[in-house]
């Protein structure tokens, strides 16, 4: 199982979010699961993706759906 942050809220599901995070005086980040298995890299390739990482400034993630 993977989770990214969820991109499409519905304005109901965000007007409770903001409600909770003006009660609690914390941001709250909202999250989708995903059905997917990382994937098996050999040292080369996690090498490359640990480079593209560092030149993107990003964290990648290699997956088997």
């Amino acid at each position: 199982m993977l989770y990214s942050l969820s991109r499409e809220i519905d304005d109901g599901a965000l007007d409770e979010i903001q409600s909770v995070e003006k009660e609690l005086g914390h941001a709250l980040l909202a999250f989708n699961a995903h059905n997917l298995e990382p994937a098996n890299l050999n040292e080369d390739q996690m090498a490359q993706v640990k480079a593209l990482e560092k030149d993107l400034g990003l964290v990648l993630v290699a997956v088997t759906p």
